[in-house]
């Protein structure tokens, strides 16, 4: 039972940061002006609420309900007081998606590492962990080749 236990607060942390994530990249979606970094955001938003949807399923096939723990609530919101006032330069906006898909990676690496879940729900998660690598790479190359367009306008 106590790895059950383990288990489940393992997808729920996973669960938390990717509904960090979505919120980050729809509030950047908001924030830009450039059309096709909208999309990019809004993809990238849609795809932390697939990675949840699938830790979800593996949290039900427990029979265990995710439950929202305050801490999550309140990092949660210091984390939207926070875009609030960064949000001001697509540069700032790249930071902290980069930021917050680091901290996602931690994570994740953390739950590989520990390895309190079954081996089914441990490719999932490898594959979530591989998915957000990318993300994150391509967010550093955007963020590079935009600071270029930058210096030779």
């Amino acid at each position: 039972m106590e790895d059950c236990t383990k288990a489940v607060f393992a997808f729920s942390k996973l669960t938390e940061i990717n509904s960090r994530r979505s919120a980050r990249y729809t509030s950047a979606a908001d924030r830009v002006k450039n059309i096709h970094l909208k999309i990019i955001f809004m993809n990238y938003a849609f795809q932390a609420q697939q990675l949840n949807a699938d830790l979800r399923r593996w949290i039900s096939a427990y029979g265990v309900p995710a439950a929202q723990n305050a801490e999550g609530y309140f990092s949660a919101m210091w984390s939207k007081v926070r875009e609030v006032f960064s949000f001001s330069t697509e540069d700032a906006v790249f930071n902290l998606c980069e930021e917050l898909e680091e901290e996602a990676l931690k994570n994740y690496k953390t739950a590989l590492i520990l390895s309190f879940l079954p081996a089914a729900a441990l490719k999932d998660v490898e594959k979530q962990f591989k998915e957000i690598q990318k993300i994150k790479d391509n967010l550093r190359s955007m963020k590079q080749s935009h600071v270029y367009e930058l210096q030779a306008a």
